[in-house]
């Protein structure tokens, strides 16, 4: 019991701080609008290998700037650039004199600003644009009526297979990007995989404590996935877009300070003392300096001294010892299994532990006392002897065969087909006869 309880107190720990990692990750991803660069290169090859083989060979969307347009236009946020959101009723004059039409100049998203760039688009929404661009009327009037369906069914599923293999590059790229950070945070906060488990394998009141708030951070993995799911709100200026960031990037440092002082608290042994610097032999690696008025001298400095009169905060500190640099490297790696691993671990161990208990615990209750027997039963009287004319007719009565009732059987009312839901190429169709009036095609 005491080994799976350690076990269960090291894996609350590793959950707490995949958290922390999860949250500095996505501040990242939003900082640098890695997922909004993610959706225009998926959007770019779809154009190069899908799309441009059904425009005409002399059509002036083939070029590069087009290519860049359509990949603005397509990956535009239309709420906050000011673009409608159903079809532009203005295209349909563009779309007759679609050759001569001069390429649209791309919108630059502006440095940090995501608001204007969407981050995923599914394919219903995908062919609902294209339908509404010119693009998509140009490909319309270079193929034939009788494969319109086809082509537009081969476009929807060529799109779905690039999402699905796009989807598994970027999450192998962000899991990747998870363990990077996780090794910065295990140097940053002293996470030492060895002196931890020893710590919970020898001390029952740490063990204890930590444990007590399995429930807890257990609640927190939930909160934090379901506001993961939940599509942030786009924004209507880059002034906004620009503080919710600085919000997320300062709230991330402090979140990660928070926990650093939480599990000091519950007595884990986890950040940098003197006592540690001076065991681990370590070295400052990032640090910056502030002067006795409080004022930051240079931020996130490499190199160089903080001088006499200034005060040095050490952000990662580097150990020069063998046993040191192998546990935070081993802590950098199991945080980095990230925290859908660290949480199915704690329930299942945590089951694991409660079965064990209720094992242990029937195991060393004293056994129950022997049941009584139970009372003999009186003997029961004699059948009454029945005469044989009576027998006769009984027998008679029973060799009678039993009535046969006939039930109607009564046929149910057949069930209405349930409507067939829209398809990607019904709503292309409609996004296409919306924009683009029947007397142009």
């Amino acid at each position: 019991m005491q080994v799976i309880e350690a076990v269960l107190a090291f894996a609350v720990t590793l959950l707490v701080l995949s958290l922390v990692v999860s949250t500095l990750v996505e501040t990242i991803h939003r900082i640098f609008g890695l997922r909004e660069a993610g959706l225009r290169y998926i959007l770019g090859q779809f154009f190069d290998q899908v799309l441009k083989d059904y425009l005409p060979a002399a059509s002036n969307l083939r070029t590069d700037a087009e290519k860049a347009a359509f990949q603005e236009r397509i990956s535009a946020n239309r709420a906050p650039i000011g673009l409608k959101q159903g079809p532009d009723p203005a295209l349909a004059t563009r779309v007759a004199a679609v050759p001569a039409a001069p390429p649209e100049p791309a919108k630059e998203p502006g440095l940090l600003w995501g608001g204007k760039q969407l981050t995923k688009l599914s394919a219903a929404e995908f062919m609902e644009r294209i339908g509404s661009d010119k693009l998509g009327a140009t490909l319309i009037a270079n193929i034939k009526a009788t494969a319109r369906e086809r082509v537009l069914e081969d476009v929807t599923r060529k799109y779905e297979a690039f999402g699905k293999e796009a989807s598994s590059y970027f999450e192998g790229r962000a899991r990747f990007m998870a363990v990077i950070v996780a090794f910065v945070v295990a140097f940053a906060l002293h996470v030492n995989a060895i002196e931890l488990f020893q710590t919970f394998l020898r001390d029952p009141a740490v063990r204890a404590r930590v444990i007590n708030q399995s429930d807890k951070t257990q609640e927190a993995y939930k909160a934090a996935e379901a506001e993961a799911a939940k599509k942030a709100p786009a924004t209507d200026t880059a002034k906004r877009e620009w503080e919710a960031v600085k919000e997320q990037y300062e709230n991330a440092l402090k979140k990660l300070q928070v926990t650093e002082t939480q599990l000091r608290d519950l007595g884990v042994p986890i950040g940098w003392t003197e006592e540690r610097v001076r065991k681990t032999n370590a070295w400052p690696g990032i640090w910056n300096c502030q002067d006795p008025s409080g004022n930051w001298v240079w931020d996130w400095s490499l190199s160089g001294k903080c001088g006499d009169q200034n005060k040095m905060y050490v952000w990662v500190y580097l150990p020069r010892t063998i046993d040191s640099i192998l546990g935070l490297l081993l802590g950098g790696l199991l945080i980095g299994l990230g925290g859908p691993f660290w949480y199915d671990f704690v329930r299942g161990l945590t089951n694991i532990r409660d079965l064990a208990r209720s094992v242990t615990g029937a195991a060393e209750e004293k056994p129950a006392p022997a049941p009584a027997p139970a009372p003999t039963p009186a003997p029961r009287p004699p059948a009454p002897v029945m005469a044989p004319a009576r027998k006769k007719g009984v027998a008679a009565l029973a060799a009678m065969p039993a009535p046969v009732v006939v039930t109607p059987v009564v046929a149910a009312p057949a069930e209405a087909a349930p409507p067939r839901p829209p398809t990607p190429a019904d709503i292309f169709n409609v996004a296409f006869d919306a924009t683009v009036p029947r007397a142009r095609r």
